[in-house]
């Protein structure tokens, strides 16, 4: 029979995320410095561009999209992830040039769209997307998911139980015994991409979680592992794509959509950063209290230098004694310093 994959799947992407906040630390620009020669008293300078993606009839899309920026020569500018509502924005874009628009929705053909951008004012630019032809190819069900015999799934289960237990050596010794018996099942190789983003071999997480989404790009807890390894390798770009395919697969996957909103912020996409931290907060109510910081970071990044110290206030007020607590309050010291926010 088919391997159950319980709704968790022991939430081995959670377990992942526990050292990907000191990845977030290290790559989160600097907070609040001033003296950037692409800010004035903290707010980007250059304009934006709005892109609306609507679905044929003009509504908004409402499944995931990767939407990208180009200069009229064709030089890569940034992409971002939409995962609902069908809205991108572009911040910090160079005025009185024009620009190119690519979006690229699952189940849509690619849409393009371009505009010039005003030396005063934003550019709006609207694409409507058409649903790609159905197509009379047979549709393969899950049958094509290679089937477990009893010895190798006497094997996972093993490995699955000593990797919930944290025992590495004993989960290593049980799921490279499944592997032997069954080298291309998805959710064998899901559990050792797991067990090695746990020991902090990401490079080998990264191959096996690839080779698993490649068997099956259904599996939702395999695709938010493999992005947010990919956010820890510092590799966002890479990393959009899987974590937009784990929140369409399971839209209230709060790592996957955390590791989203590291992501975002990175590639400086702050808006879309705010968004996704904000919900990825709500969604993992309370499980993951330093989703706050990434919330607090993109905040000031929008100039919401008041929203962001409340924030961090909130944040060392009931969180005090966890790790993230002296990031907090340097981020608070570096905002005062600067002038943005009033001394508590």
């Amino acid at each position: 029979m088919l391997v159950s994959r319980p709704c968790e799947s022991f939430r081995f992407a959670q377990l992942i995320l526990i050292f990907a906040f000191s990845q977030l630390c290290s790559s989160l620009p600097a907070f609040a410095q001033t003296g950037a020669t692409d800010t004035v008293d903290g707010r980007l300078l250059g304009g934006t561009i709005t892109v609306a993606v609507r679905n044929s009839e003009g509504g908004p899309l409402t499944t995931p999209a990767l939407v990208r920026l180009y200069s009229a020569d064709g030089l890569s500018l940034g992409e971002v992830s939409v995962v609902s509502g069908g809205l991108a924005t572009f911040r910090n874009i160079r005025p009185g040039s024009s620009y190119r628009v690519e979006v690229d929705a699952s189940g849509y053909v690619n849409g393009f769209g371009q505009g010039f951008l005003p030396m005063a004012g934003p550019l709006d630019i609207q694409i409507y997307l058409r649903a790609q032809p159905k197509s009379d190819a047979a549709v393969l069900q899950d049958s094509e998911t290679p089937l477990l015999a009893p010895k190798a799934k006497k094997e996972l289960d093993a490995g699955r139980e000593a990797l919930r237990q944290k025992d590495f050596v004993k989960a290593q010794n049980h799921l490279e015994k499944a592997e032997q018996m069954a080298p291309s099942h998805p959710e064998v190789l899901y559990l050792l991409g797991s067990l090695y983003a746990q020991k902090n071999d990401l490079p080998q997480a990264e191959e096996l979680l690839v080779k698993a989404t490649q068997i099956d790009p259904q599996h939702a807890p395999a695709q938010a592992a493999l992005g947010i390894v990919l956010s820890n390798e510092h590799k966002c770009r890479a990393a959009l794509s899987p974590l937009g395919k784990a929140l369409e697969l399971d839209s209230k996957s709060w790592e996957a959509r955390w590791a989203l909103a590291r992501c975002d912020y990175s590639l400086r996409n702050f808006q879309p950063a705010l968004e996704q931290s904000k919900q990825a907060l709500f969604d993992s109510k309370g499980l993951a209290p330093d989703i706050s910081l990434v919330v607090a970071a993109s905040l000031a990044a929008l100039g919401e230098y008041e929203q962001s110290a409340a924030t961090l206030r909130g944040y060392l007020q009931q969180h005090s004694d966890r790790p993230g607590a002296t990031r907090a309050k340097r981020w608070l010291e570096r905002l005062e310093q600067a002038g943005k926010i009033k001394a508590n």
